[in-house]
């Protein structure tokens, strides 16, 4: 007879294992994802606050226009996730 212990989990299913896994997840966008969400909007605002003092000349200087300010603010703040390569 082959034996199928393999196939069977390590570990046991415990009794409100998905609800673990739910609060799990709320706790961890309640309190990791949402205050680097604040932190990294609140760079790219100064960010943009001080880019948007500057002329065109001094924009084109680090290779910005206008239009593109709140772009490379939102960039630079970390507000983008990476790109997997």
């Amino acid at each position: 007879m082959t034996d199928h212990s393999i196939l069977s989990p390590a570990v046991p299913d415990f009794p409100f294992q998905k609800e673990a896994r739910l609060l799990t997840a709320v706790a961890t966008a309640l309190f990791v994802k949402l205050p680097r969400s604040f932190s990294a909007a609140i760079r790219a605002r100064a960010i943009y606050e001080d880019l948007y003092l500057l002329d065109s000349p001094g924009l084109a200087a680090l290779g910005i226009t206008r239009d593109g300010i709140s772009r490379f603010a939102i960039e630079r703040s970390g507000m983008l996730p990476e790109k997997a390569e």
